[in-house]
């Protein structure tokens, strides 16, 4: 009779324990929420819980494949570009990873070009030619790649190696590849790491020279608002 009575006990505290357990978890999800849409309506961004119309960015490497529907989705713009930031859950070798993804849509295609901390070593893959520029001490920072190292010089030059080298260490990544001028990295959602990836995205957009817009939009026969470039609009 005593061992069911305990055993009773035991159970009730256990069922009690995983109440206030999942009490807690929907409070904070629920203040996470709150958080995510106090953070967008005050810089005039939409937030979502998840959006699948989101473009898959992160399938490139170290990431093999997307696995979830964006999450904790983020629109905006940047520049009167068209931005989004959300989380995805992503295949890195055998793991599973949750990563966060900031990018900006560009008015024209751009070719490939990464720039990444030194310290992330080979993880994003060798796709392009790795290219030095002129600051050691920015070479010993950060990796640039490209397949068009004459872009890539045009691009990083010695303003923009300046506004990188301002950032925390180890740095930021991120990459133009077509349409998307983006930043990422592994981890949930964190609210002022999106904020700081924005700040670079767009200083980065307002660093590229006109003439790099000029040929991206000449090789693709499009015209670009002149309104928007960035010698318009210093």
């Amino acid at each position: 009779m005593l061992e069911t009575v305990h055993s009773v006990l035991v159970l009730g505290a256990v069922v009690l324990g995983l109440g206030a357990w999942m009490r807690h978890q929907t409070q904070q999800a629920a203040a996470q929420r709150r958080r995510m849409a106090d953070w967008a309506a005050a810089d005039g961004w939409t937030w979502v819980a998840s959006d699948s119309r989101v473009p898959r960015l992160t399938v490139q490497p170290p990431y093999s494949l997307s696995l979830d529907v964006p999450g904790d989705v983020l629109r905006g713009t940047v520049r009167d570009l068209p931005a989004v930031a959300y989380t995805d859950a992503v295949l890195n070798g055998r793991s599973r990873t949750s990563v966060q993804v900031v990018a900006v849509r560009l008015p024209v295609p751009l070719p490939f070009l990464q720039v990444s901390p030194v310290v992330w070593g080979s993880w994003l893959g060798e796709r392009g030619t790795d290219v030095d520029l002129e600051s050691a001490r920015f070479n010993e920072t950060y990796e640039v790649r490209t397949e068009l190292p004459r872009y890539g010089h045009a691009v990083v030059h010695p303003r923009l190696m300046e506004r990188l080298l301002a950032e925390p260490a180890p740095g930021l990544g991120w990459r133009t590849e077509g349409e998307w001028l983006w930043s990422w990295g592994p981890g949930p959602v964190d609210l002022d790491l999106v904020r700081r990836r924005l700040a670079l995205l767009e200083d980065v957009v307002a660093s590229i020279p006109r003439h790099v817009w000029d040929d991206a939009a000449a090789s693709r026969a499009v015209a670009l608002d002149p309104d928007w470039l960035p010698d318009a609009r210093s």
